[in-house]
């Protein structure tokens, strides 16, 4: 652990001490507002959107900067304000419009100053829709490679990454020469000493400000549904195929339960079956039990009557993870000290199929949570869906809230 982030320590995979205080720090900030406004709609939001900013991967992040770059490369950020004829016209029009609705057309000062905020929000906006178009974009076409590594992106954005680690509104943007400093947040004060015109300093700042503080939004919104998030370290990254070779097949084992990562999974894992034990535990009942040995007769005093599809989503998700753990131990470590080498034998593949059901598992897990939050605030009702789609939700959610034991 560091305290604070480098990108030594984010290349070492280092956890930072401050990142850890940031997710305090934005989780009661964001639940703080949500209480004393009675207002959810920035937690919702984080949540849902999260996922598509985690889905990031080596292709997806060229894919991004390419289409970036063909934007951004040429313009430096006064060159791209001044060239954007359509939105300077859109924003011309739209402040005529509002000063025209409050009767201060003959107010000239406040016509120009009106108009030129207009211009500057709508070059915001056009770099805005940029960035979010092209990682959109290469969301979908790499998705698959981003769901692989989505646990690992959770992990390093929360516990690795803090506020000395420059934002950035594309991923890897700050080392890309092929783009200009402008858009680089980490160059902003040695661009804006360049400049000797006060207007081209105004705009450089407050277009830079104002998407900085977008960066540090996006950050802290994965930040702060921390809570919500944490299952994400049960995915792991596996391989579509395992190797008959002793090294790899080590590998395999090794990132199952010698790395840290592996070993908070472990405890997770542990905390939450003690939990369902906790609250599904029929106390009275074992306690009139004038039995001996009573102690092995715990897990008979469970109640599973209300467990609900999405609980055993959950239950299969930690126990999967706690017999993955102690398996992958159990194999490799007599294997390495007795120096044997390791096969492809029937073991390992059990360990592999177990760790691609437990991925698949997360996924109807996540998937089970988000529509949960749909329907508990009630955002279904106000999402213009086609009727079957609305339809087909709610059977969906009749499905993880249905008790099959029951």
């Amino acid at each position: 652990m560091v305290w604070h982030s480098s990108e030594s320590s984010i290349q070492n995979r280092e956890i930072s001490f401050l990142a850890i205080l940031e997710i305090v720090f934005a989780t009661f900030l964001y639940w703080g507002i949500a209480f004393y406004y009675d207002f959810y709609l920035h937690i919702i939001t984080s949540i849902f959107f999260a996922p598509f900013l985690l889905l990031k991967s080596k292709d997806s992040m060229i894919f991004t900067l390419n289409k970036c770059v063909i934007i951004f490369s040429k313009n430096s950020l006064i060159k791209f304000t001044i060239d954007n004829k359509i939105m300077i016209l859109l924003s011309s029009l739209m402040t005529v419009i509002s000063l025209y609705f409050t009767n201060n057309l003959n107010n000239v000062l406040r016509f120009l100053f009106a108009f030129f905020i207009g211009v500057l929000f709508s070059n915001i906006l056009i770099i805005l829709f940029v960035v979010l178009y092209s990682k959109i974009l290469a969301t979908l076409k790499y998705f698959i490679e981003g769901i692989k590594n989505i646990g690992e992106n959770w992990f390093e954005s929360c516990f690795r990454i803090d506020i000395f680690k420059t934002p950035e509104l594309i991923w890897g943007i700050e080392n890309d020469e092929r783009i200009p400093n402008d858009f680089k947040f980490s160059c902003f004060f040695r661009n804006v000493k360049k400049e000797s015109n006060f207007i081209d300093i105004f705009v450089k700042i407050f277009i830079i400000g104002i998407l900085y503080i977008f960066a540090v939004f996006y950050r802290f919104s994965i930040k702060s549904t921390f809570w919500f998030y944490i299952p994400l370290l049960f995915l792991v990254k596996t391989p579509s195929t395992i190797e008959d070779n002793s090294q790899k097949v080590g590998e395999f084992l090794s990132s199952l339960y010698e790395t840290y990562l592996a070993k908070w999974r472990f405890i997770l894992a542990l905390v939450t079956l003690l939990g369902f034990i906790y609250s599904y535990f029929n106390y009275l009942d074992f306690m009139n039990l004038n039995i001996p040995f009573t102690q092995f007769l715990i897990l008979f005093y469970i109640d599973i009557s209300n467990f609900e599809v999405w609980r055993i989503f959950q239950l299969s998700i930690v126990i999967s993870t706690i017999f993955i753990f102690l398996g992958a131990n159990a194999i490799r470590v007599p294997k390495i000290s007795n120096n044997l080498e390791l096969k492809k034998d029937l073991k390992i593949l059990v360990i592999f199929y177990l760790n691609i059901f437990r991925n698949w598992v997360s996924f109807l897990y996540f998937s089970s949570a988000f529509l949960y939050l749909l329907f508990y605030f009630d955002r279904i009702n106000n999402i213009n869906l086609p009727i079957g789609i609305k339809s087909f939700l709610l059977t969906m959610y009749n499905f993880i809230m249905y008790k099959p034991f029951n």
